[in-house]
């Protein structure tokens, strides 16, 4: 028999990223690069819209709030959350405000990884506006990984 110790875990690592509805073949694979990127680093990510993209449907109130809940259910076993892209739905927002409210570090990408080296610096300092702006309007100060 294999013994596991809990502690022998990989550390788990949730994608929060923009999920456009009209666009999901493309979101589907950036995902996938996301999630690459992150085995890369030694992480087991844990990405809710490739778990649950064929079972629950976005055109479905109940089954996208659903979607939402499982994530955020996922996210509660990760040690951060990296958000991939700006933050432009509230399912992101939910998801990063539940980060901050479990004390799971909320991160942000490097994005050279999608983007070229000089296009990566822009859009990571978009999005750290993003999420200050996010905690601004829930009155949740930003703290970067450094603080």
């Amino acid at each position: 028999m294999c013994k596991y110790d809990k502690e022998d875990r990989m550390p788990r690592v949730y994608v929060c990223s923009q999920f456009e509805y009209g666009n999901m073949d493309t979101n589907l694979e950036f995902d996938k690069v996301f999630c690459s990127d992150l085995i890369q680093w030694g992480y087991l990510p844990v990405c809710a819209p490739l778990y649950f993209r064929d079972i629950l449907k976005d055109g479905i109130a109940s089954q996208a709030e659903r979607r939402t809940r499982f994530g955020i259910e996922l996210l509660a076993d990760c040690e951060k959350l990296v958000v991939y892209s700006r933050i432009r739905e509230d399912e992101m927002v939910r998801e990063i405000l539940a980060a901050d409210s479990m004390g799971i570090e909320v991160q942000v990408a490097d994005l050279s990884v999608i983007y070229s080296e000089d296009q990566a610096p822009a859009l990571e300092e978009e999005i750290i506006r993003d999420l200050e702006n996010v905690r601004l309007i829930y009155g949740e100060k930003y703290h970067t990984a450094e603080d």
